[in-house]
């Protein structure tokens, strides 16, 4: 099985290499749901929401390695993002980059090639597509807890 898996890899990253050559426009290979839930067993997959959309529900096991932040003075392009992706991925792993729809990721994507990442696809869709598949595993948040006042706490000391 594992060596189907790998085959069907390989075919479908060969028919990726020959779509870049057609529309040489393009750096960056889009996955579909259907593909990416089969590639993701040998896969990373990097979320790069910011760390408030990853923790209102994410995939299991993804690394969130923000490509933006909303600053007071709007969006802002992560500048140690490929350092970040460089610390925990090697520039031989493969990588699936998602966002929320599929536009920031397939940003990172780009930058992540144009550091030597090799096998780099985007999520298509986002995280929103892999909700709407319905076959995903994904992390929700857990119910927080309220806090407790000051006085509260100094209570349960007794």
């Amino acid at each position: 099985m594992k060596d189907l898996r790998n085959n069907y890899i390989t075919q479908l990253e060969n028919s990726m290499e020959e779509t870049l050559k057609i529309s040489s426009w393009s750096k960056t290979i889009t996955l579909d749901a259907f593909t990416a839930k089969y590639l993701l067993s040998g896969s990373s997959y990097i979320d790069v929401r910011t760390k408030e959309e990853f923790n209102n529900g994410h995939l299991e096991n993804a690394l969130n390695i923000p490509y933006m932040f909303y600053t007071k003075k709007g969006w802002v392009k992560n500048p140690k993002f490929v350092d970040k992706v460089l610390a925990v991925c090697g520039k031989e792993d493969r990588l699936i980059v998602g966002c929320q729809d599929g536009a920031r990721s397939e940003h990172a994507c780009n930058d992540l090639r144009d550091a030597e990442f090799r096998h780099v696809s985007n999520m298509g869709g986002g995280y929103s597509a892999l909700v709407a598949n319905g076959s995903y595993v994904i992390t929700k948040p857990e119910p927080t807890k309220p806090k407790l006042s000051f006085v509260a706490r100094i209570c349960r000391l007794f």
